[in-house]
């Protein structure tokens, strides 16, 4: 799922962070050393498990290769020292009210995001960016479930996920870094397609996405319940000769 650009993000960008690791009050650099997992992610899970490492994506070094620019941001991987600077808006549940992942209560859980986004990295199965301008930040947008094959198949494939600080709804951010999110999956990682979802009430979203580019391809109804509430489910994809940055 996805964040949109004018709401909290509107679904997905990144999921939500377990709580079982220590409090941390500003950074995720001391404690324990990072754990090598060796279930699958949740994107693994949902294709069964088959993704081949991004060979490309794990020789990259993030603080060279792997930051992208526009005219007026900057977009940089996040880092384990990153906690402070997302608090303020990972906490926030105006902005989690229509994600995959609610609001963080401790520390400790946008610890565990962190080191679980860095993992995911090293892995080769995503990178998730920091959207910083003038140096402050702005939200996150991110690469996820990069699929290359399983067994006969090609898929060459990944999730687009993201959300924005409410203090930034209506600039146009989240355009902005989002398509040069795409530019660098399709021309860099070389990947086919990129898909998208948000849940259906999620009017900005779709805007959004449709400003992109992507392709309407239907709607799951009552795909998934948060809080009580079942939601529908909407599925957009862009190829890479229908991106147009």
């Amino acid at each position: 799922m996805t964040a949109n650009e004018s709401k909290p993000p509107a679904t997905s960008a990144a999921g939500s962070a377990n709580s079982d690791v220590p409090n941390s009050s500003s950074s995720c650099l001391n404690g324990d050393k990072l754990r090598e997992k060796n279930e699958r992610t949740e994107n693994d899970a949902r294709f069964f498990g088959a993704s081949n490492p991004n060979q490309k994506l794990e020789r990259m070094q993030p603080d060279r290769d792997l930051v992208l620019t526009t005219k007026s941001l900057v977009l940089r991987p996040l880092d384990v020292g990153d906690l402070e600077l997302l608090w303020d808006d990972i906490s926030d549940s105006e902005i989690s009210r229509l994600m995959a992942w609610n609001a963080h209560r401790e520390k400790s859980e946008t610890c565990e995001f962190l080191k679980t986004e860095v993992q995911r990295r090293k892995r080769g199965q995503g990178i998730t960016w920091a959207i910083m301008k003038g140096g402050s930040f702005c939200g996150i947008v991110s690469l996820i479930g990069i699929l290359h094959g399983h067994r006969a198949l090609i898929y060459d494939r990944a999730e687009l996920a993201y959300w924005l600080s409410r203090r930034y709804h209506g600039q146009g951010i989240m355009t902005e870094a989002c398509r040069r999110v795409l530019r660098f999956a399709f021309e860099t990682l070389e990947l086919h397609k990129v898909f998208v979802s948000h849940f259906a009430d999620n009017e900005a979203s779709a805007k959004l996405i449709k400003r992109l580019g992507f392709r309407y391809v239907g709607e799951q109804i009552e795909e998934f319940s948060k809080k009580g509430v079942w939601h529908n489910h909407k599925l957009y994809e862009l190829l890479d000769r229908e991106f147009i940055e």
